[in-house]
C-alpha cells in the first residue's frame, strides 16, 4: 500500500471508529452516482453529535445532514482540480439521492494538510475564516446554498477537538503526540492510530521518553499490521515468542534468523526446546542441525 493510499485508509478508519452510528451514518468509499466515481466519505447525520467530539462534531451538527467528506494526507498536495471534482461529487450524489439544488440538504469538506501558495491564497481570498484552519464558502445565503468547508491541518490550534485531523500532522508531532498520551480518552481513540500514521516519528518520541511502544498498542494489533519481523526489532524476540509462539516466529523468519537474534546461551535453550516441541518440518530441522553443528564448532565442543 502507497503512502498515499495509507493516509486515505487511515482518515477513513478513525472517522468510522469515532463516529457514533447511532447519530451518524458512514459511507467510506461511497459511489457518487451510478457509475465508479468515489469519495472518500460520505456521512448522513441522523442526530446531533456530543460535543466531546470537537471540531468534527461542530461540523456534522451545524452542516446540512448530507456531507461530502474528501482527504488530502501529508503526501498528496490539495490542487484545485481536487476542488473542482468534490464539487462535481456532490452535485452527482446529491442528483442521485434527488436533494433539491436550492435546499441545504448537501454541504462538502475538504480536508488537506499541504497546498501550493497559490491554492492557498485562492482559498484565503474567497472564504470565510470560521477558527484558526477552518474556512467555509458558500453559494449564496450561509444557511440556504450550498456551502464547501476547507479544513488545513496544519493551521489548525493544537486542541484535543482538533485531534481527529492533527494525527496527520507531521508539524508538531511530539505536541500532539503528548496531548494524547495525557488524556485517557484521546489515548484510547487516537492513540494507536497516530502511531500507525507517524510510526517512525513516533518510534522515536517512545525510544526519547522511554516509553514502550506496547503502551500505545498490544503486540496483537502491532503484529497484524506491521508483521512478526518489524515487531522483534522493537519489542525483542522473546516477547513477540511469548505473544504467538516458537512456530509461528520461525515460519515468518526462519530458523536461522531466530536463533541468531537469540544469542548464544539463549539459543542453546531455544534448540532444546525446538527439539521437544516436534513442531518442525523436516527442512527447518536440517536448518537447525546444521546451526548445532557450526555453534559446537565456535564453541569449540
Amino acid at each position: 500500500m502507497g503512502a498515499q493510499d495509507q493516509h486515505d485508509a487511515a482518515f477513513k478508519g478513525i472517522m468510522e471508529y469515532i463516529l457514533s452510528q447511532k447519530c451518524v451514518r458512514t459511507i467510506t468509499g461511497s459511489e457518487v452516482a451510478k457509475f465508479p466515481l468515489r469519495v472518500d466519505m460520505i456521512t448522513e447525520r441522523v442526530c446531533p453529535l456530543s460535543s466531546d467530539l470537537g471540531l468534527l462534531a461542530w461540523l456534522i451538527n451545524q452542516l446540512p445532514p448530507v456531507i461530502v467528506h474528501e482527504f488530502k494526507g501529508p503526501t498528496e498536495y490539495l490542487q484545485e482540480q481536487h476542488i473542482w471534482r468534490l464539487i462535481s461529487y456532490c452535485g452527482l450524489f446529491a442528483m442521485e439521492k434527488k436533494i433539491a439544488f436550492f435546499e441545504s440538504g448537501i454541504a462538502a469538506v475538504m480536508i488537506y494538510v499541504v497546498t501550493s501558495h497559490k491554492i492557498q491564497r485562492l482559498i484565503d481570498s474567497l472564504t470565510t475564516e470560521i477558527i484558526p484552519g477552518v474556512t467555509r464558502y458558500s453559494l449564496g445565503p450561509e444557511q440556504d446554498g450550498f456551502q464547501l468547508v476547507f479544513i488545513n491541518v496544519n493551521q489548525l490550534e493544537l486542541s484535543t477537538d482538533n485531534l481527529p485531523f492533527l494525527i496527520f500532522r507531521e508539524q508538531d508531532i511530539e505536541r500532539v503526540f503528548e496531548m494524547i498520551q495525557a488524556n485517557s480518552d484521546a489515548k484510547r481513540l487516537y492513540g494507536y492510530m497516530l502511531y500507525k500514521i507517524q510510526r517512525k516519528h513516533i518510534q522515536r518520541i517512545l525510544r526519547m521518553k522511554g516509553i514502550d511502544v506496547t503502551e500505545v498498542a498490544t503486540l496483537k494489533e502491532l503484529i497484524s499490521d506491521f508483521g512478526i519481523q518489524a515487531v522483534i526489532k522493537e519489542v525483542g524476540l522473546k516477547a513477540v515468542i511469548e505473544e504467538v509462539g516458537v512456530k509461528a516466529v520461525i515460519e515468518e523468519v526462519g530458523v536461522k534468523a531466530v536463533l541468531e537474534e537469540a544469542g548464544i546461551g539463549t539459543t542453546i535453550e531455544m534448540i532444546t526446546e525446538l527439539i521437544d516441541t516436534g513442531q518442525l518440518d523436516s527442512e527447518q530441522i536440517e536448518d537447525l542441525k546444521e546451526l548445532i553443528r557450526k555453534l559446537n564448532k565456535k564453541l569449540g565442543l
